[in-house]
């Protein structure tokens, strides 16, 4: 049996989502036991350290390689091995959108039992580096921000990040500058104590605009027109936030941002049309290809003049508004508020006259269409919903209106199948047309999926 920090050759046959490399182990006491092994790659020989044993598999890391892979790269980010935001970084961006497909058919496989239909090619990134257009950064006791280590919350400072715009490294510096010279307290989570908590940034790619928000652990910042002031001289920054959160908690932003400087709101263009954002409110990280993805459900959805369409968590209108000048008229609703002020400015600046907007949850769905006329029934429902996917309430809510398409956009393989399973074995009765993986997180384990649905006739 495998123990601690023993050595071991093996041979790397697969690779997990969370690109860990998978080799299977045989000695007099173990037949085919797995070792999950850090920063390997398919097809690669090496003498490992074990580092952790458990009764069904066990963990190790890299030692010296006897053959490495062909599709092995040497990545450019020094932190690599130890930050927990890439998991693909070490491997060639062709092979990663390869894997990625084979995770969205693992998951349908374990999740949806009946045959689907066939899950295509994932449609690569237009940008596999700096295509994020936000981060979040924890702040170090030292006063530096980076990143979280994968499974843990120790942060790992960084010296620059190989997916974030690049427009966000100077901001950093300066930001970290501040804490340096007015020696201003970080955050600690075991104690509760120290005042900056997470330096997050968002851009506007298509306008260049930046909204900077500052979480604090506390009820106001040291020197903040120091800060502000030197935040501001940054090209593009239109908006500086303090997001108030001072409870023991896990997430990041609160609902409480008072804003320090500048608009309340950054504006980005995107499809042709103009998207005001809110610190709040969701909006994809990767603009252009959420932009890939919105043409295709345009090009792809069968979509008429006739339709009124349904958008569950419509954020802050991009989907909906963008697909409005299909149809006879959109549904929209979001729960977050501020995300439906902002879709109601989007409405607005992008002369959209066909979208009714509610503040709820896609819950409550049913009582929102139960006050509506006949003739405004949707009948084609689109859902973008969070990793957790969708709840039964919205699920029953969904089909209660019979719709005669629906297009789910998923984050999450897992959930997105098990979502799938339900809507097709219920009555009305429906059929997946088309499932269409986009990488929208290149050098990360995630994919987003674009599921084409229709009723079945009868």
């Amino acid at each position: 049996m495998l123990k601690k920090n023993e050595i071991v050759k093996l041979t790397i046959d697969k690779m997990t989502f969370e690109g860990l490399g998978v080799a299977r182990y045989n000695d007099e006491d173990c037949n085919n036991f797995a070792v999950f092994v850090h920063a390997a790659a398919v097809g690669e020989i090496l003498d490992c350290r074990i580092v952790k044993v458990l009764p069904k598999y066990a963990f190790a890391i890299p030692e010296s390689f006897d053959l490495l892979s062909d599709i092995r790269v040497e990545p450019e980010c020094k932190t690599y091995r130890r930050c927990g935001g890439c998991s693909f970084s070490n491997i060639s961006y062709p092979a990663e959108v390869e894997f990625k497909k084979g995770f969205v058919e693992d998951a349908f496989h374990k999740n949806f039992p009946s045959n689907v239909c066939k899950i295509e090619d994932v449609i690569a990134s237009p940008q596999d580096e700096f295509y994020r257009n936000k981060a979040q950064f924890p702040v170090s006791l030292n006063g530096k921000c980076g990143f979280f280590a994968k499974n843990t919350h120790r942060i790992v400072e960084i010296e620059k990040c190989f997916l974030n715009d690049e427009a966000f490294l100077p901001l950093v510096e300066t930001f970290e500058s501040y804490i340096s010279r007015y020696m201003v307290s970080c955050y600690n989570e075991e104690t509760g104590k120290g005042l900056l908590r997470h330096f997050c940034l968002r851009k506007a790619p298509g306008t260049g605009e930046i909204m900077i928000i500052i979480v604090v652990n506390g009820r106001d910042i040291p020197h903040k027109e120091q800060l502000t002031s030197a935040l501001s001289a940054h090209d593009g920054v239109k908006s500086i936030y303090m997001n108030i959160n001072t409870a023991n908690t896990n997430v990041i932003l609160s609902r409480e941002c008072r804003l320090l400087w500048g608009k309340e709101t950054i504006r980005d263009r995107l499809c042709s049309m103009f998207f005001d954002i809110s610190p709040l409110s969701f909006y994809q990280i990767n603009s252009p290809q959420a932009e890939n993805i919105y043409n295709y459900i345009k090009e792809n959805a069968g979509l008429t003049q006739d339709d009124i369409v349904l958008d569950l968590y419509s954020g802050i209108g991009t989907i909906g508004l963008i697909l409005s000048r299909q149809v006879k008229k959109v549904i929209a609703i979001e729960v977050v508020e501020q995300a439906v002020s902002n879709a109601a400015q989007n409405m607005l600046q992008n002369d959209i006259r066909n979208y009714l907007l509610y503040l709820a949850s896609a819950a409550e769905t049913t009582d929102i269409l139960s006050g509506l006329p006949s003739a405004d029934i949707p009948n084609v429902v689109i859902v973008d919903p969070p990793r957790k996917g969708l709840d039964e309430e919205t699920i029953k809510a969904m089909l209660k209106i019979n719709p005669r398409k629906i297009i789910y956009v998923s984050c999450n393989p897992a959930t997105l199948a098990r979502d799938l399973e339900i809507i097709t074995r219920t009555e009305p009765s429906y059929k997946l047309d088309k499932i269409q993986p986009f990488d929208m997180f290149p050098r990360t384990s995630h994919v987003e999926t674009v599921v084409l649905i229709s009723k079945t006739e009868i």
